[in-house]
Protein backbone atom coordinates (compact mmCIF):
# COMPACT_ATOMS: atom_id res chain seq x y z
CA UNK A 1 0.00 0.00 0.00
CA UNK A 2 1.40 3.34 -0.87
CA UNK A 3 1.90 6.55 1.66
CA UNK A 4 -1.52 8.07 2.93
CA UNK A 5 -2.53 11.05 0.76
CA UNK A 6 -2.13 13.60 3.42
CA UNK A 7 1.73 12.54 3.93
CA UNK A 8 2.39 12.70 0.36
CA UNK A 9 0.82 15.85 0.31
CA UNK A 10 2.69 17.51 3.36
CA UNK A 11 5.68 16.76 1.95
CA UNK A 12 4.88 17.89 -1.49
CA UNK A 13 4.13 21.26 1.03
CA UNK A 14 7.04 21.39 2.54
CA UNK A 15 9.00 21.24 -0.80
CA UNK A 16 7.47 23.99 -2.43
CA UNK A 17 7.69 26.12 0.72
CA UNK A 18 11.43 25.58 0.78
CA UNK A 19 11.59 26.15 -2.87
CA UNK A 20 9.51 29.05 -2.89
CA UNK A 21 11.90 30.00 0.26
CA UNK A 22 15.00 30.00 -1.88
CA UNK A 23 13.54 31.85 -4.71
CA UNK A 24 12.76 34.51 -2.89
CA UNK A 25 16.27 34.67 -0.44
CA UNK A 26 17.83 34.67 -3.78
CA UNK A 27 15.68 37.23 -4.95
CA UNK A 28 15.77 39.35 -2.27
CA UNK A 29 19.54 39.35 -1.85
CA UNK A 30 19.99 40.34 -5.60
CA UNK A 31 17.27 42.77 -5.06
CA UNK A 32 19.47 44.71 -2.34
CA UNK A 33 22.45 44.20 -4.53
CA UNK A 34 20.97 46.36 -6.67
CA UNK A 35 19.81 48.95 -3.95
CA UNK A 36 23.43 49.19 -2.49
CA UNK A 37 24.61 49.48 -6.54
CA UNK A 38 22.29 52.31 -6.61
CA UNK A 39 22.86 53.76 -3.80
CA UNK A 40 26.32 54.11 -4.38
CA UNK A 41 25.91 55.41 -7.92
CA UNK A 42 23.75 58.07 -6.30
CA UNK A 43 26.00 59.03 -3.56
CA UNK A 44 29.01 59.65 -6.12
CA UNK A 45 26.37 61.67 -8.38
CA UNK A 46 25.29 63.87 -5.16
CA UNK A 47 28.02 63.63 -3.09
CA UNK A 48 27.27 61.71 -0.18
CA UNK A 49 29.90 61.01 2.72
CA UNK A 50 29.72 58.31 5.59
CA UNK A 51 30.46 58.93 8.58
CA UNK A 52 33.80 57.30 9.98
CA UNK A 53 36.42 57.85 12.42
CA UNK A 54 39.59 59.01 10.58
CA UNK A 55 42.29 59.88 13.13
CA UNK A 56 42.70 59.73 16.78
CA UNK A 57 45.35 61.90 18.58
CA UNK A 58 46.27 62.39 22.31
CA UNK A 59 46.79 66.31 23.22
CA UNK A 60 49.05 67.39 26.59
CA UNK A 61 48.33 69.91 28.72
CA UNK A 62 50.78 71.79 30.84
CA UNK A 63 48.43 71.27 34.33
CA UNK A 64 45.55 68.81 35.33
CA UNK A 65 42.57 69.69 34.29
CA UNK A 66 39.08 68.82 33.03
CA UNK A 67 38.54 69.31 29.35
CA UNK A 68 35.68 71.08 28.95
CA UNK A 69 35.02 72.14 25.39
CA UNK A 70 36.84 72.63 21.76
CA UNK A 71 35.73 74.61 18.77
CA UNK A 72 37.53 75.48 15.68
CA UNK A 73 39.33 78.91 14.94
CA UNK A 74 40.16 79.21 11.33
CA UNK A 75 42.55 76.23 10.20
CA UNK A 76 43.42 76.16 14.15
CA UNK A 77 41.01 74.38 17.26
CA UNK A 78 40.86 76.08 20.91
CA UNK A 79 40.67 73.83 23.69
CA UNK A 80 38.68 74.75 26.78
CA UNK A 81 39.74 73.45 30.27
CA UNK A 82 38.06 73.58 33.99
CA UNK A 83 41.38 73.82 36.12
CA UNK A 84 41.92 74.01 39.74
CA UNK A 85 45.07 75.96 40.54
CA UNK A 86 45.30 74.14 44.13
CA UNK A 87 48.28 76.43 45.86
CA UNK A 88 48.96 78.93 42.71
CA UNK A 89 47.38 82.48 43.34
CA UNK A 90 46.25 83.18 40.11
CA UNK A 91 44.47 81.14 36.98
CA UNK A 92 46.09 82.37 33.87
CA UNK A 93 44.49 83.04 30.64
CA UNK A 94 46.46 80.02 28.94
CA UNK A 95 45.87 77.32 32.24
CA UNK A 96 42.10 77.86 30.78
CA UNK A 97 42.11 78.24 26.98
CA UNK A 98 44.99 76.09 24.86
CA UNK A 99 45.94 76.71 20.77
CA UNK A 100 46.22 73.34 19.26
CA UNK A 101 47.43 72.77 15.32
CA UNK A 102 46.71 69.72 13.90
CA UNK A 103 49.17 68.15 11.74
CA UNK A 104 49.20 64.98 9.87
CA UNK A 105 50.81 62.91 12.81
CA UNK A 106 50.18 65.20 16.01
CA UNK A 107 48.57 67.64 17.40
CA UNK A 108 50.65 70.57 18.83
CA UNK A 109 49.41 72.51 21.70
CA UNK A 110 50.38 76.05 22.46
CA UNK A 111 49.42 79.12 24.07
CA UNK A 112 46.34 80.96 22.70
CA UNK A 113 47.98 83.74 20.80
CA UNK A 114 44.05 84.40 18.70
CA UNK A 115 43.04 85.29 21.73
CA UNK A 116 45.46 87.12 23.07
CA UNK A 117 44.41 91.20 23.56
CA UNK A 118 44.15 93.91 26.55
CA UNK A 119 40.98 93.99 26.97
CA UNK A 120 40.49 90.19 27.14
CA UNK A 121 43.38 90.10 29.57
CA UNK A 122 41.83 92.24 31.60
CA UNK A 123 38.46 91.23 31.91
CA UNK A 124 39.47 87.53 32.36
CA UNK A 125 41.53 88.78 35.38
CA UNK A 126 39.06 90.74 37.00
CA UNK A 127 36.40 87.25 36.47
CA UNK A 128 38.74 85.19 38.09
CA UNK A 129 39.28 88.05 41.02
CA UNK A 130 35.87 88.32 41.64
CA UNK A 131 34.65 85.14 41.43
CA UNK A 132 37.38 82.60 43.16
CA UNK A 133 35.45 79.54 42.05
CA UNK A 134 34.58 80.29 38.33
CA UNK A 135 35.09 77.60 35.79
CA UNK A 136 34.77 77.38 32.11
CA UNK A 137 31.45 75.84 31.12
CA UNK A 138 31.33 76.16 27.34
CA UNK A 139 33.06 77.38 24.05
CA UNK A 140 30.85 78.17 21.19
CA UNK A 141 30.07 79.51 17.74
CA UNK A 142 27.36 81.14 17.23
CA UNK A 143 26.76 83.35 14.24
CA UNK A 144 29.84 85.81 14.41
CA UNK A 145 30.66 85.26 17.84
CA UNK A 146 32.92 83.23 20.05
CA UNK A 147 31.69 82.97 23.23
CA UNK A 148 33.58 81.63 26.44
CA UNK A 149 30.55 80.85 28.96
CA UNK A 150 32.17 81.06 32.77
CA UNK A 151 30.09 79.35 35.75
CA UNK A 152 30.49 82.33 38.00
CA UNK A 153 28.00 81.67 41.19
CA UNK A 154 26.52 78.71 42.40
CA UNK A 155 24.23 78.26 39.87
CA UNK A 156 24.33 76.81 36.36
CA UNK A 157 22.43 80.12 35.55
CA UNK A 158 25.39 82.75 36.99
CA UNK A 159 27.22 83.48 33.91
CA UNK A 160 29.48 85.65 32.35
CA UNK A 161 30.31 85.37 28.93
CA UNK A 162 33.31 86.68 26.78
CA UNK A 163 32.81 87.45 23.54
CA UNK A 164 34.87 87.41 20.06
CA UNK A 165 33.82 88.34 16.73
CA UNK A 166 34.49 86.07 14.17
CA UNK A 167 36.20 87.95 10.81
CA UNK A 168 37.30 86.05 7.58
CA UNK A 169 36.05 82.41 6.11
CA UNK A 170 37.74 78.98 6.60
CA UNK A 171 41.57 79.20 7.60
CA UNK A 172 41.60 82.47 7.37
CA UNK A 173 39.51 83.14 10.09
CA UNK A 174 40.97 85.86 12.88
CA UNK A 175 39.44 86.91 16.22
CA UNK A 176 38.54 90.36 17.88
CA UNK A 177 37.75 90.69 21.39
CA UNK A 178 34.48 92.80 22.06
CA UNK A 179 32.97 92.28 25.76
CA UNK A 180 32.30 90.24 28.88
CA UNK A 181 28.38 90.95 28.25
CA UNK A 182 27.24 87.94 25.77
CA UNK A 183 24.78 86.13 28.06
CA UNK A 184 22.24 86.96 25.49
CA UNK A 185 23.95 85.55 23.23
CA UNK A 186 24.83 82.36 24.68
CA UNK A 187 21.25 80.95 25.18
CA UNK A 188 19.82 78.03 23.95
CA UNK A 189 17.27 77.66 21.19
CA UNK A 190 13.54 76.21 22.18
CA UNK A 191 13.64 72.86 23.34
CA UNK A 192 10.76 71.99 21.00
CA UNK A 193 10.11 72.95 17.96
CA UNK A 194 5.94 72.07 17.95
CA UNK A 195 3.20 74.17 19.95
CA UNK A 196 2.05 72.58 22.78
CA UNK A 197 -1.60 73.58 23.08
CA UNK A 198 -3.71 72.76 26.36
CA UNK A 199 -7.17 71.28 25.90
CA UNK A 200 -9.75 72.94 27.47
CA UNK A 201 -13.52 72.13 28.57
CA UNK A 202 -14.67 72.99 24.72
CA UNK A 203 -13.03 69.48 23.51
CA UNK A 204 -14.81 67.60 26.77
CA UNK A 205 -17.35 65.03 25.58
CA UNK A 206 -19.54 63.93 28.46
CA UNK A 207 -20.98 60.14 28.35
CA UNK A 208 -20.90 57.07 30.33
CA UNK A 209 -17.07 56.82 29.56
CA UNK A 210 -16.34 60.66 28.88
CA UNK A 211 -12.86 61.78 27.34
CA UNK A 212 -11.05 64.82 25.64
CA UNK A 213 -11.61 64.91 22.04
CA UNK A 214 -8.02 65.90 20.71
CA UNK A 215 -7.92 67.04 16.86
CA UNK A 216 -11.09 64.89 16.37
CA UNK A 217 -7.74 62.31 15.88
CA UNK A 218 -7.55 60.53 20.03
CA UNK A 219 -9.52 60.48 22.19
CA UNK A 220 -7.66 60.96 26.07
CA UNK A 221 -9.20 60.58 29.69
CA UNK A 222 -7.29 60.11 33.06
CA UNK A 223 -11.00 59.00 34.60
CA UNK A 224 -12.02 55.54 36.26
CA UNK A 225 -8.26 54.76 37.76
CA UNK A 226 -6.56 54.61 34.52
CA UNK A 227 -5.11 56.80 31.83
CA UNK A 228 -6.78 55.70 28.33
CA UNK A 229 -6.31 56.85 24.41
CA UNK A 230 -9.30 55.86 22.57
CA UNK A 231 -9.37 56.39 18.84
CA UNK A 232 -13.14 56.94 18.44
CA UNK A 233 -15.28 58.98 19.75
CA UNK A 234 -17.53 56.39 21.79
CA UNK A 235 -18.18 57.04 25.58
CA UNK A 236 -20.04 53.95 25.72
CA UNK A 237 -16.44 51.76 26.02
CA UNK A 238 -13.74 52.86 28.22
CA UNK A 239 -11.91 50.54 26.29
CA UNK A 240 -9.15 51.81 23.84
CA UNK A 241 -5.30 51.36 22.27
CA UNK A 242 -3.46 52.20 25.33
CA UNK A 243 -4.07 52.01 29.24
CA UNK A 244 -1.78 52.56 32.13
CA UNK A 245 -2.68 53.28 35.70
CA UNK A 246 -3.46 56.52 37.19
CA UNK A 247 -2.21 57.81 41.06
CA UNK A 248 -5.48 58.61 41.86
CA UNK A 249 -8.61 56.70 40.64
CA UNK A 250 -11.45 59.20 41.77
CA UNK A 251 -11.07 62.37 39.71
CA UNK A 252 -12.77 63.97 37.37
CA UNK A 253 -12.61 64.31 33.47
CA UNK A 254 -11.25 67.99 33.86
CA UNK A 255 -8.62 67.26 36.76
CA UNK A 256 -6.02 66.31 34.52
CA UNK A 257 -3.90 68.38 32.35
CA UNK A 258 -4.05 67.36 28.83
CA UNK A 259 -1.47 69.22 26.44
CA UNK A 260 -1.55 68.49 22.86
CA UNK A 261 0.97 68.83 19.39
CA UNK A 262 -0.57 67.83 16.13
CA UNK A 263 2.22 67.03 13.76
CA UNK A 264 0.91 65.86 9.94
CA UNK A 265 1.22 61.69 11.60
CA UNK A 266 1.86 61.84 14.89
CA UNK A 267 0.20 63.70 17.95
CA UNK A 268 2.25 64.09 20.99
CA UNK A 269 0.79 64.17 24.38
CA UNK A 270 1.50 65.39 27.47
CA UNK A 271 -0.45 64.89 30.47
CA UNK A 272 -0.51 65.62 34.10
CA UNK A 273 -3.14 63.20 35.99
CA UNK A 274 -4.48 64.74 39.51
CA UNK A 275 -2.00 64.96 42.10
CA UNK A 276 0.68 63.54 40.29
CA UNK A 277 4.10 65.31 40.04
CA UNK A 278 5.16 64.75 36.67
CA UNK A 279 3.52 64.91 33.29
CA UNK A 280 3.67 61.92 30.88
CA UNK A 281 4.56 62.05 27.32
CA UNK A 282 3.17 59.90 24.71
CA UNK A 283 3.15 59.97 20.95
CA UNK A 284 0.04 58.53 18.80
CA UNK A 285 0.34 57.35 15.28
CA UNK A 286 -2.24 58.67 13.56
CA UNK A 287 -1.18 56.27 10.31
CA UNK A 288 -0.54 52.67 12.92
CA UNK A 289 -3.59 53.75 15.27
CA UNK A 290 -1.15 52.95 18.18
CA UNK A 291 0.55 54.63 21.41
CA UNK A 292 3.54 54.49 23.04
CA UNK A 293 4.72 56.02 26.05
CA UNK A 294 8.53 58.16 26.01
CA UNK A 295 8.97 60.38 28.85
CA UNK A 296 12.06 61.87 26.79
CA UNK A 297 10.47 64.02 24.45
CA UNK A 298 9.41 66.06 27.75
CA UNK A 299 12.80 67.79 27.52
CA UNK A 300 13.60 68.06 24.12
CA UNK A 301 11.70 67.05 21.10
CA UNK A 302 12.68 68.21 17.07
CA UNK A 303 10.43 67.10 14.25
CA UNK A 304 12.32 65.07 11.71
CA UNK A 305 12.12 66.42 7.87
CA UNK A 306 9.17 65.31 5.71
CA UNK A 307 7.05 64.41 8.14
CA UNK A 308 9.25 61.27 9.07
CA UNK A 309 8.94 61.46 12.88
CA UNK A 310 10.31 62.96 15.69
CA UNK A 311 13.97 62.93 17.46
CA UNK A 312 14.62 63.33 21.19
CA UNK A 313 18.11 63.09 23.12
CA UNK A 314 17.65 59.44 23.63
CA UNK A 315 16.70 57.98 20.70
CA UNK A 316 13.67 58.54 18.08
CA UNK A 317 10.36 57.57 16.79
CA UNK A 318 9.04 57.35 12.82
CA UNK A 319 5.86 57.67 11.22
CA UNK A 320 5.52 54.05 10.02
CA UNK A 321 6.05 53.21 13.79
CA UNK A 322 9.51 52.42 13.83
CA UNK A 323 10.77 53.41 17.42
CA UNK A 324 14.09 53.13 19.10
CA UNK A 325 15.62 54.22 22.57
CA UNK A 326 19.61 54.47 22.61
CA UNK A 327 20.99 52.56 25.63
CA UNK A 328 22.90 55.16 26.72
CA UNK A 329 21.72 57.58 29.40
CA UNK A 330 21.46 61.02 27.89
CA UNK A 331 18.85 62.54 30.72
CA UNK A 332 19.66 66.10 31.17
CA UNK A 333 20.68 66.75 27.91
CA UNK A 334 18.78 69.75 25.98
CA UNK A 335 18.54 70.61 22.08
CA UNK A 336 21.51 72.98 20.98
CA UNK A 337 21.80 73.05 17.51
CA UNK A 338 21.15 71.72 13.98
CA UNK A 339 23.22 71.05 11.46
CA UNK A 340 22.57 69.98 7.40
CA UNK A 341 24.23 68.46 4.87
CA UNK A 342 24.25 70.84 1.45
CA UNK A 343 22.53 67.87 -0.63
CA UNK A 344 19.81 67.48 2.07
CA UNK A 345 20.19 63.90 3.01
CA UNK A 346 21.80 64.19 6.24
CA UNK A 347 21.12 66.11 9.66
CA UNK A 348 22.96 66.11 12.89
CA UNK A 349 20.83 67.26 15.80
CA UNK A 350 23.04 68.32 18.71
CA UNK A 351 21.59 68.14 22.54
CA UNK A 352 24.08 69.57 24.95
CA UNK A 353 24.20 68.30 28.65
CA UNK A 354 24.81 71.98 30.65
CA UNK A 355 25.92 70.60 33.78
CA UNK A 356 28.60 67.98 32.60
CA UNK A 357 29.42 69.81 29.49
CA UNK A 358 28.81 66.63 27.49
CA UNK A 359 27.27 66.79 23.82
CA UNK A 360 25.12 64.01 22.01
CA UNK A 361 25.52 64.29 18.00
CA UNK A 362 22.89 62.19 16.12
CA UNK A 363 22.83 62.12 12.62
CA UNK A 364 19.62 61.49 10.57
CA UNK A 365 19.71 60.09 6.85
CA UNK A 366 16.37 60.99 4.81
CA UNK A 367 17.22 57.89 2.64
CA UNK A 368 18.01 55.14 4.82
CA UNK A 369 15.35 56.85 7.70
CA UNK A 370 17.43 55.81 10.90
CA UNK A 371 19.60 57.34 12.96
CA UNK A 372 23.49 56.10 13.99
CA UNK A 373 24.21 55.73 17.39
CA UNK A 374 24.31 59.18 19.21
CA UNK A 375 28.17 60.15 18.98
CA UNK A 376 28.61 60.97 23.12
CA UNK A 377 31.78 63.50 23.58
CA UNK A 378 32.91 66.35 25.53
CA UNK A 379 32.85 68.74 22.97
CA UNK A 380 32.54 68.99 18.99
CA UNK A 381 33.27 71.26 16.47
CA UNK A 382 32.80 71.39 12.67
CA UNK A 383 35.60 72.28 9.70
CA UNK A 384 34.12 73.71 6.14
CA UNK A 385 35.40 70.46 4.76
CA UNK A 386 32.69 68.59 7.29
CA UNK A 387 35.90 66.83 9.62
CA UNK A 388 34.02 66.74 13.01
CA UNK A 389 36.55 67.24 15.81
CA UNK A 390 35.45 65.39 18.63
CA UNK A 391 36.62 66.00 22.27
CA UNK A 392 36.85 62.78 24.26
CA UNK A 393 37.97 63.87 28.18
CA UNK A 394 37.98 61.93 31.27
CA UNK A 395 35.63 63.26 34.02
CA UNK A 396 38.47 63.74 36.20
CA UNK A 397 41.83 66.01 35.86
CA UNK A 398 44.47 64.84 33.32
CA UNK A 399 47.05 66.01 31.42
CA UNK A 400 46.44 63.54 28.28
CA UNK A 401 43.21 64.36 26.06
CA UNK A 402 41.88 62.62 23.11
CA UNK A 403 40.85 64.27 19.97
CA UNK A 404 38.64 62.44 17.40
CA UNK A 405 38.60 63.70 13.59
CA UNK A 406 35.59 61.92 11.75
CA UNK A 407 35.23 62.70 8.15
CA UNK A 408 31.06 63.72 7.61
CA UNK A 409 28.80 65.02 5.10
CA UNK A 410 28.09 68.20 7.19
CA UNK A 411 30.81 70.50 5.10
CA UNK A 412 30.00 74.25 3.86
CA UNK A 413 28.07 75.09 1.13
CA UNK A 414 31.89 77.12 -0.53
CA UNK A 415 32.99 73.68 0.22
CA UNK A 416 30.25 71.97 -1.50
CA UNK A 417 30.20 73.93 -4.70
CA UNK A 418 33.99 73.39 -4.64
CA UNK A 419 34.20 69.46 -4.46
CA UNK A 420 34.80 67.21 -7.25
CA UNK A 421 32.02 65.53 -8.93
CA UNK A 422 31.54 62.12 -10.76
CA UNK A 423 29.21 61.84 -13.42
Amino acid sequence: MGEPATTTDTRLDGVTYEVVRQRLLAEGEALAARVRELDGKRRALFGGVETALSAHHKVRTDNACVARDLVRVGAKLLLGCDVRMGLKSQVQIEDVFVELTPGSEAIEAGRPTSLASEAFAKDFRELFQYHKDARLLQLRRTGQWLLAAFQSGQKLSDLRVLRWRIDGHGAGERLSYVDNRGERDATFPPPHDVAWIRAGRDAHVQGQHPHVNVLDTVFVECVGGDLTVKVEDNTSTGAGVYSEPVDEANQGLDDAEIWYAGLENLVLLRIKPYREPDYRHLVFNKLTKRAQRIDAIGSSCQQLPEGHGIVFPGGYYLANGTAKVFPQPLDGFEFLALHRSPNGEDLLYVYHHRADGRYALLRYNVIARAIDTPLVCNGYTLHPDGRLACLRADPEPARLHTIEFWSTPFHDEAHAVGAPVDG
